[in-house]
Protein backbone atom coordinates (compact mmCIF):
# COMPACT_ATOMS: atom_id res chain seq x y z
CA UNK A 1 0.00 0.00 0.00
CA UNK A 2 1.61 3.34 -0.92
CA UNK A 3 1.93 6.19 2.19
CA UNK A 4 0.91 9.62 1.32
CA UNK A 5 3.53 12.07 2.17
CA UNK A 6 2.44 14.61 4.89
CA UNK A 7 4.70 17.20 3.55
CA UNK A 8 2.24 19.16 0.72
CA UNK A 9 -0.56 18.63 3.34
CA UNK A 10 1.76 20.80 6.40
CA UNK A 11 3.31 23.21 3.76
CA UNK A 12 -0.21 24.26 2.72
CA UNK A 13 -1.22 24.52 6.75
CA UNK A 14 1.79 26.29 7.12
CA UNK A 15 1.21 28.93 4.24
CA UNK A 16 -3.05 29.70 5.83
CA UNK A 17 -1.51 30.45 8.95
CA UNK A 18 1.51 32.81 7.87
CA UNK A 19 -1.63 34.38 5.46
CA UNK A 20 -3.46 34.63 8.33
CA UNK A 21 -0.66 35.69 10.85
CA UNK A 22 1.50 38.20 8.36
CA UNK A 23 -1.58 40.93 7.85
CA UNK A 24 -1.88 41.07 11.40
CA UNK A 25 1.34 41.92 11.94
CA UNK A 26 1.52 44.45 9.41
CA UNK A 27 -1.74 46.06 10.36
CA UNK A 28 -0.11 46.25 14.07
CA UNK A 29 3.54 48.09 12.60
CA UNK A 30 1.28 50.35 10.05
CA UNK A 31 -0.68 52.90 12.43
CA UNK A 32 -4.51 52.50 11.42
CA UNK A 33 -4.34 55.81 9.65
CA UNK A 34 -1.83 54.17 7.26
CA UNK A 35 -4.18 51.14 5.71
CA UNK A 36 -7.67 53.25 5.97
CA UNK A 37 -8.86 52.01 8.87
CA UNK A 38 -8.95 55.28 11.29
CA UNK A 39 -12.14 57.56 10.01
CA UNK A 40 -10.60 61.19 10.30
CA UNK A 41 -13.48 62.30 12.69
CA UNK A 42 -11.74 60.02 15.20
CA UNK A 43 -8.37 61.55 14.68
CA UNK A 44 -6.37 63.58 17.20
CA UNK A 45 -3.26 66.15 16.27
CA UNK A 46 -1.13 67.35 19.01
CA UNK A 47 1.98 69.57 18.59
CA UNK A 48 4.13 68.53 21.74
CA UNK A 49 7.21 70.87 23.42
CA UNK A 50 9.79 69.86 25.03
CA UNK A 51 11.71 72.59 27.10
CA UNK A 52 15.43 73.17 26.21
CA UNK A 53 17.47 70.93 28.51
CA UNK A 54 21.57 70.77 29.54
CA UNK A 55 23.13 69.08 26.26
CA UNK A 56 24.51 71.46 23.83
CA UNK A 57 21.63 69.96 21.37
CA UNK A 58 18.75 70.46 23.96
CA UNK A 59 19.18 74.05 24.30
CA UNK A 60 17.36 75.25 21.69
CA UNK A 61 14.05 72.85 22.75
CA UNK A 62 12.29 69.98 21.16
CA UNK A 63 8.73 69.56 19.47
CA UNK A 64 7.24 66.27 18.04
CA UNK A 65 4.07 66.17 16.47
CA UNK A 66 1.64 63.47 17.19
CA UNK A 67 -1.67 61.23 16.00
CA UNK A 68 -4.28 59.80 18.17
CA UNK A 69 -7.16 57.61 16.86
CA UNK A 70 -9.82 57.90 20.12
CA UNK A 71 -11.99 54.96 18.64
CA UNK A 72 -8.92 52.67 17.76
CA UNK A 73 -6.82 53.66 20.64
CA UNK A 74 -3.55 54.07 18.67
CA UNK A 75 -1.55 56.99 19.19
CA UNK A 76 2.35 57.50 17.09
CA UNK A 77 4.25 60.80 18.02
CA UNK A 78 6.87 61.76 14.68
CA UNK A 79 10.05 62.97 15.44
CA UNK A 80 12.21 65.29 12.82
CA UNK A 81 14.62 65.53 14.72
CA UNK A 82 16.36 62.20 14.75
CA UNK A 83 20.51 61.69 13.51
CA UNK A 84 23.08 59.05 14.33
CA UNK A 85 25.96 59.38 16.67
CA UNK A 86 28.94 58.03 13.61
CA UNK A 87 32.48 59.11 13.55
CA UNK A 88 30.75 61.43 10.06
CA UNK A 89 28.50 62.81 12.68
CA UNK A 90 31.10 66.18 13.21
CA UNK A 91 32.57 66.28 9.58
CA UNK A 92 28.90 66.62 8.44
CA UNK A 93 27.74 69.17 10.55
CA UNK A 94 31.42 71.06 10.15
CA UNK A 95 30.48 70.24 6.53
CA UNK A 96 26.86 71.70 6.52
CA UNK A 97 25.61 68.57 4.94
CA UNK A 98 23.75 66.54 8.50
CA UNK A 99 20.95 64.56 7.85
CA UNK A 100 18.06 64.14 9.83
CA UNK A 101 14.77 62.04 9.75
CA UNK A 102 11.55 61.80 10.98
CA UNK A 103 11.08 58.35 12.96
CA UNK A 104 7.75 57.13 14.60
CA UNK A 105 8.29 56.44 18.03
CA UNK A 106 5.91 55.72 21.78
CA UNK A 107 4.05 58.67 22.25
CA UNK A 108 3.61 58.24 25.72
CA UNK A 109 7.23 56.44 26.39
CA UNK A 110 8.64 59.91 24.81
CA UNK A 111 6.75 62.48 26.87
CA UNK A 112 7.68 60.11 29.73
CA UNK A 113 11.21 60.00 28.59
CA UNK A 114 11.73 63.87 28.36
CA UNK A 115 10.07 64.16 31.94
CA UNK A 116 12.54 62.19 33.46
CA UNK A 117 15.29 64.25 32.54
CA UNK A 118 12.95 67.20 34.41
CA UNK A 119 12.08 68.66 31.39
CA UNK A 120 8.69 70.69 30.24
CA UNK A 121 6.51 68.84 28.25
CA UNK A 122 3.08 70.16 26.79
CA UNK A 123 0.54 68.90 24.67
CA UNK A 124 -1.52 71.49 22.59
CA UNK A 125 -4.49 69.53 20.32
CA UNK A 126 -4.72 71.33 16.96
CA UNK A 127 -8.26 72.64 16.21
CA UNK A 128 -8.52 72.03 12.30
CA UNK A 129 -11.34 69.85 10.37
CA UNK A 130 -11.50 66.14 10.55
CA UNK A 131 -10.31 66.06 6.44
CA UNK A 132 -7.11 68.28 7.71
CA UNK A 133 -6.47 65.78 10.42
CA UNK A 134 -6.86 62.75 8.17
CA UNK A 135 -4.58 64.54 5.56
CA UNK A 136 -1.70 65.19 8.33
CA UNK A 137 -1.65 61.30 9.54
CA UNK A 138 -1.62 60.18 6.08
CA UNK A 139 1.14 62.36 5.36
CA UNK A 140 3.34 61.82 8.07
CA UNK A 141 3.11 57.92 7.52
CA UNK A 142 4.10 58.24 3.91
CA UNK A 143 6.89 60.85 5.19
CA UNK A 144 8.30 58.05 7.37
CA UNK A 145 9.23 55.48 5.00
CA UNK A 146 13.00 55.10 4.44
CA UNK A 147 12.82 56.85 0.73
CA UNK A 148 11.03 60.04 2.17
CA UNK A 149 11.99 60.71 5.55
CA UNK A 150 15.76 62.24 5.45
CA UNK A 151 16.31 65.80 4.88
CA UNK A 152 19.06 67.88 5.17
CA UNK A 153 18.82 69.45 8.28
CA UNK A 154 19.48 73.58 9.10
CA UNK A 155 19.54 74.84 12.68
CA UNK A 156 17.42 78.13 11.45
CA UNK A 157 15.79 76.94 7.86
CA UNK A 158 14.96 73.78 8.54
CA UNK A 159 14.64 71.36 11.58
CA UNK A 160 12.20 69.66 14.20
CA UNK A 161 10.44 72.84 14.79
CA UNK A 162 10.06 74.27 11.04
CA UNK A 163 8.97 71.04 9.63
CA UNK A 164 5.77 71.07 12.25
CA UNK A 165 5.24 74.78 11.80
CA UNK A 166 4.99 73.87 7.81
CA UNK A 167 2.48 71.35 8.23
CA UNK A 168 0.25 73.41 10.79
CA UNK A 169 0.41 76.00 8.24
CA UNK A 170 -0.88 73.67 5.53
CA UNK A 171 -3.67 73.02 7.33
CA UNK A 172 -4.66 76.43 7.84
CA UNK A 173 -4.24 77.29 4.02
CA UNK A 174 -1.25 79.19 4.73
CA UNK A 175 -2.92 81.47 6.86
CA UNK A 176 -0.44 80.84 9.89
CA UNK A 177 2.81 82.17 7.41
CA UNK A 178 0.44 85.25 6.64
CA UNK A 179 -0.18 86.02 9.96
CA UNK A 180 3.66 85.62 11.55
CA UNK A 181 5.06 86.73 8.51
CA UNK A 182 3.04 90.14 9.03
CA UNK A 183 4.40 89.98 13.11
CA UNK A 184 7.88 91.50 13.19
CA UNK A 185 10.37 89.93 15.57
CA UNK A 186 11.94 92.33 18.63
CA UNK A 187 15.10 89.94 17.97
CA UNK A 188 17.27 88.95 15.25
CA UNK A 189 18.48 85.12 15.30
CA UNK A 190 21.67 85.62 16.93
CA UNK A 191 19.93 86.96 19.77
CA UNK A 192 17.60 84.06 19.84
CA UNK A 193 20.75 81.95 19.62
CA UNK A 194 22.69 83.74 22.43
CA UNK A 195 19.42 84.25 24.86
CA UNK A 196 19.55 79.61 24.56
CA UNK A 197 22.91 79.42 24.77
CA UNK A 198 23.78 78.01 28.62
CA UNK A 199 27.73 77.69 28.35
CA UNK A 200 28.96 81.37 27.94
CA UNK A 201 32.34 80.07 25.95
CA UNK A 202 30.16 78.17 23.37
CA UNK A 203 27.97 81.60 23.46
CA UNK A 204 30.78 83.68 22.41
CA UNK A 205 32.20 80.93 20.31
CA UNK A 206 28.82 80.50 18.19
CA UNK A 207 28.42 83.97 18.01
CA UNK A 208 32.19 84.58 16.53
CA UNK A 209 31.53 81.72 13.92
CA UNK A 210 28.49 83.30 12.70
CA UNK A 211 28.52 86.37 9.84
CA UNK A 212 25.72 88.62 8.92
CA UNK A 213 22.88 86.54 7.42
CA UNK A 214 21.30 85.93 11.37
CA UNK A 215 21.67 89.67 12.19
CA UNK A 216 18.96 90.61 9.52
CA UNK A 217 15.62 91.63 10.55
CA UNK A 218 13.09 89.20 11.14
CA UNK A 219 9.83 88.13 11.97
CA UNK A 220 7.67 85.67 14.45
CA UNK A 221 7.98 83.01 11.00
CA UNK A 222 11.51 82.81 10.95
CA UNK A 223 12.14 82.62 14.94
CA UNK A 224 9.80 79.69 14.73
CA UNK A 225 12.81 77.25 14.63
CA UNK A 226 12.93 77.34 18.05
CA UNK A 227 9.91 75.31 19.25
CA UNK A 228 8.79 77.35 22.20
CA UNK A 229 8.54 80.54 19.90
CA UNK A 230 5.83 78.34 17.38
CA UNK A 231 4.34 77.20 20.31
CA UNK A 232 3.81 80.38 22.26
CA UNK A 233 2.80 82.25 18.58
CA UNK A 234 -0.03 79.42 17.89
CA UNK A 235 -0.89 79.60 20.96
CA UNK A 236 -2.50 83.42 20.37
CA UNK A 237 -3.60 82.39 17.01
CA UNK A 238 -6.73 82.43 15.19
CA UNK A 239 -7.99 81.24 11.55
CA UNK A 240 -10.75 81.93 9.82
CA UNK A 241 -12.35 77.91 9.19
CA UNK A 242 -13.93 76.18 5.92
CA UNK A 243 -17.58 77.78 7.35
CA UNK A 244 -15.95 80.98 7.61
CA UNK A 245 -15.94 80.96 11.76
CA UNK A 246 -12.45 82.09 13.01
CA UNK A 247 -11.36 79.88 15.36
CA UNK A 248 -8.15 79.52 17.84
CA UNK A 249 -5.49 76.91 16.33
CA UNK A 250 -5.18 75.04 19.65
CA UNK A 251 -8.52 73.70 21.00
CA UNK A 252 -7.30 72.52 24.35
CA UNK A 253 -3.80 72.50 25.74
CA UNK A 254 -2.06 70.10 28.88
CA UNK A 255 0.86 70.43 30.67
CA UNK A 256 1.79 66.87 30.77
CA UNK A 257 4.82 67.66 33.17
CA UNK A 258 6.26 70.50 34.89
CA UNK A 259 10.30 70.88 35.51
CA UNK A 260 10.80 71.18 38.90
CA UNK A 261 14.59 72.62 38.95
CA UNK A 262 14.90 73.72 35.71
CA UNK A 263 14.84 77.76 35.38
CA UNK A 264 13.43 78.91 32.26
CA UNK A 265 14.94 80.35 29.49
CA UNK A 266 16.25 84.18 29.31
CA UNK A 267 13.94 86.60 27.25
CA UNK A 268 17.15 88.59 26.49
CA UNK A 269 20.69 87.83 25.54
CA UNK A 270 23.01 88.09 28.79
CA UNK A 271 25.70 90.88 28.39
CA UNK A 272 28.98 89.53 27.65
CA UNK A 273 30.64 92.72 26.03
CA UNK A 274 32.51 93.87 29.00
CA UNK A 275 33.76 90.74 30.26
CA UNK A 276 34.91 89.69 27.11
CA UNK A 277 36.84 93.45 26.90
CA UNK A 278 38.33 92.56 30.56
CA UNK A 279 39.53 89.10 28.78
CA UNK A 280 41.53 91.31 26.17
CA UNK A 281 42.27 93.59 28.15
CA UNK A 282 44.16 91.19 30.27
CA UNK A 283 45.74 89.97 26.73
CA UNK A 284 46.70 92.65 26.27
CA UNK A 285 48.22 94.12 29.55
CA UNK A 286 49.85 90.82 29.75
CA UNK A 287 51.85 91.20 26.55
CA UNK A 288 52.80 95.65 27.76
CA UNK A 289 53.77 93.41 31.19
CA UNK A 290 56.44 90.91 29.39
CA UNK A 291 57.69 93.65 27.10
CA UNK A 292 58.49 96.31 30.31
CA UNK A 293 60.12 93.34 32.02
CA UNK A 294 62.17 92.02 28.92
CA UNK A 295 63.18 95.89 28.48
CA UNK A 296 64.26 96.19 32.35
CA UNK A 297 66.79 93.27 32.04
CA UNK A 298 67.51 92.33 28.02
CA UNK A 299 70.02 89.48 29.00
CA UNK A 300 67.54 87.63 30.99
CA UNK A 301 66.66 84.99 28.56
CA UNK A 302 63.85 83.69 30.73
CA UNK A 303 61.90 86.94 30.26
CA UNK A 304 62.67 87.19 26.36
CA UNK A 305 61.15 83.28 26.09
CA UNK A 306 58.46 84.53 27.72
CA UNK A 307 57.82 87.35 25.36
CA UNK A 308 58.40 85.39 22.59
CA UNK A 309 56.09 82.03 23.77
CA UNK A 310 53.72 85.10 24.54
CA UNK A 311 53.43 85.78 20.62
CA UNK A 312 53.59 82.59 19.23
CA UNK A 313 50.84 81.86 21.77
CA UNK A 314 48.65 84.74 20.22
CA UNK A 315 49.28 84.16 16.76
CA UNK A 316 47.95 80.19 16.86
CA UNK A 317 44.71 81.53 18.79
CA UNK A 318 44.13 84.81 16.56
CA UNK A 319 45.14 83.45 13.29
CA UNK A 320 44.38 80.06 13.78
CA UNK A 321 40.52 80.98 14.76
CA UNK A 322 40.76 83.33 11.62
CA UNK A 323 41.74 80.43 9.29
CA UNK A 324 38.59 78.25 10.45
CA UNK A 325 36.38 81.42 9.54
CA UNK A 326 37.59 81.70 6.19
CA UNK A 327 37.87 78.20 5.35
CA UNK A 328 34.04 77.69 6.56
CA UNK A 329 32.98 80.60 4.73
CA UNK A 330 34.89 79.43 1.51
CA UNK A 331 33.90 75.56 1.57
CA UNK A 332 31.23 74.37 3.27
CA UNK A 333 27.21 75.14 3.02
CA UNK A 334 26.67 76.80 6.27
CA UNK A 335 25.75 79.99 4.66
CA UNK A 336 25.38 81.81 8.24
CA UNK A 337 29.02 82.02 8.30
CA UNK A 338 29.52 83.40 5.02
CA UNK A 339 30.64 87.44 5.05
CA UNK A 340 31.97 86.83 8.21
CA UNK A 341 33.78 90.07 9.62
CA UNK A 342 35.43 88.42 11.83
CA UNK A 343 37.91 87.27 9.42
CA UNK A 344 39.33 90.74 9.75
CA UNK A 345 39.44 90.91 13.34
CA UNK A 346 41.10 87.57 13.66
CA UNK A 347 43.45 87.72 10.19
CA UNK A 348 44.80 84.55 9.34
CA UNK A 349 48.41 86.64 9.38
CA UNK A 350 48.31 86.40 12.46
CA UNK A 351 50.17 82.94 12.04
CA UNK A 352 52.81 84.53 10.91
CA UNK A 353 53.45 85.33 14.64
CA UNK A 354 54.10 81.65 15.88
CA UNK A 355 57.54 80.84 13.81
CA UNK A 356 58.82 84.55 14.87
CA UNK A 357 57.89 84.19 18.28
CA UNK A 358 59.47 81.03 18.74
CA UNK A 359 62.56 82.37 16.80
CA UNK A 360 62.45 85.68 19.63
CA UNK A 361 62.14 83.36 22.43
CA UNK A 362 65.24 81.06 21.36
CA UNK A 363 67.77 83.90 20.38
CA UNK A 364 66.69 85.22 17.02
CA UNK A 365 66.62 88.63 17.50
CA UNK A 366 65.96 89.96 13.61
CA UNK A 367 62.33 87.77 14.23
CA UNK A 368 61.41 91.45 16.38
CA UNK A 369 61.19 93.47 13.39
CA UNK A 370 59.14 90.84 11.52
CA UNK A 371 56.84 90.00 14.76
CA UNK A 372 56.18 94.21 14.39
CA UNK A 373 55.23 94.09 10.84
CA UNK A 374 52.62 91.06 11.70
CA UNK A 375 50.81 92.66 14.30
CA UNK A 376 50.93 95.99 12.04
CA UNK A 377 49.12 94.05 9.37
CA UNK A 378 46.77 92.64 11.78
CA UNK A 379 45.73 95.84 13.30
CA UNK A 380 45.76 97.33 9.96
CA UNK A 381 43.11 94.44 8.56
CA UNK A 382 40.85 94.78 11.35
CA UNK A 383 40.77 98.77 10.94
CA UNK A 384 39.75 98.28 7.65
CA UNK A 385 37.19 95.28 8.83
CA UNK A 386 35.77 98.30 11.05
CA UNK A 387 35.78 100.59 7.89
CA UNK A 388 33.45 98.16 6.06
CA UNK A 389 31.22 97.02 9.29
CA UNK A 390 30.71 100.91 9.46
CA UNK A 391 29.90 101.12 5.94
CA UNK A 392 27.70 98.62 5.51
CA UNK A 393 26.51 98.01 9.07
CA UNK A 394 25.22 94.66 8.85
CA UNK A 395 27.13 92.08 10.93
CA UNK A 396 26.75 92.36 14.86
CA UNK A 397 30.26 91.51 15.82
CA UNK A 398 30.60 93.40 19.19
CA UNK A 399 31.84 90.77 20.78
CA UNK A 400 34.66 89.99 18.84
CA UNK A 401 35.39 93.79 18.66
CA UNK A 402 35.48 93.62 22.80
CA UNK A 403 38.41 90.98 23.31
CA UNK A 404 40.22 91.72 20.03
CA UNK A 405 40.39 95.50 20.10
CA UNK A 406 42.75 95.49 23.50
CA UNK A 407 43.99 92.19 22.34
CA UNK A 408 45.96 93.14 19.32
CA UNK A 409 46.92 96.97 20.77
CA UNK A 410 48.44 95.21 23.41
CA UNK A 411 50.20 92.54 20.69
CA UNK A 412 51.45 95.28 18.74
CA UNK A 413 52.43 97.80 21.53
CA UNK A 414 54.34 94.76 23.09
CA UNK A 415 56.52 94.95 19.69
CA UNK A 416 56.91 98.39 18.75
CA UNK A 417 60.57 99.11 18.78
CA UNK A 418 61.61 95.48 19.86
CA UNK A 419 64.13 95.05 17.64
CA UNK A 420 66.20 97.82 19.30
CA UNK A 421 66.04 95.64 22.51
CA UNK A 422 69.67 94.44 23.06
CA UNK A 423 71.65 92.93 25.95
CA UNK A 424 73.97 95.18 27.39
CA UNK A 425 77.66 93.70 26.02
CA UNK A 426 79.88 91.92 28.45
CA UNK A 427 82.34 94.28 29.89
CA UNK A 428 85.91 94.27 28.85
CA UNK A 429 87.78 92.61 31.59
CA UNK A 430 91.09 94.07 32.60
CA UNK A 431 94.25 92.48 31.92
CA UNK A 432 96.71 91.50 34.25
CA UNK A 433 99.22 94.37 34.89
CA UNK A 434 102.78 93.02 33.62
CA UNK A 435 105.56 92.85 36.32
CA UNK A 436 107.90 95.14 36.36
CA UNK A 437 111.29 94.78 35.46
CA UNK A 438 113.30 94.19 38.72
Amino acid sequence: MHKTSRTPLALALLALVLSLLLPAAASADTPPWGDGRSNAEDLEITLVTFSPGDEVPSWFGHSAIGVRDNRLRREVLYNYGTFQFTDALVPQFLMGRLEFWVSPASYRGTLRAYASRDRDVRVATLNIPPEARLEIAEFLVDNVKPENRVYLYHHYYDNCSTRLRDIIDRATGGQLEAAAKATPSPMTLRGHTRRHSTWRVLEFGMSYLMGPEIDQSISVWETMFLPGELETFARGFSYTNAEGDVVPIFSKEEVFYEAKKRAPTPAEPRTLAPWLFLIGASFGGLAYLLRRRHEAAPEARGRRVLLGLYHAAMGMGIGGAGLIVALMWAFTNHTVVYGNHNVALTSPVALAAVPLGLAYAFGKVGAAAWLERTWKACVAIAALGLIAKLALATHDNLLTYSIMVPTLAGALVSTLGLGAVRAAPSPDLPSEPEDADS
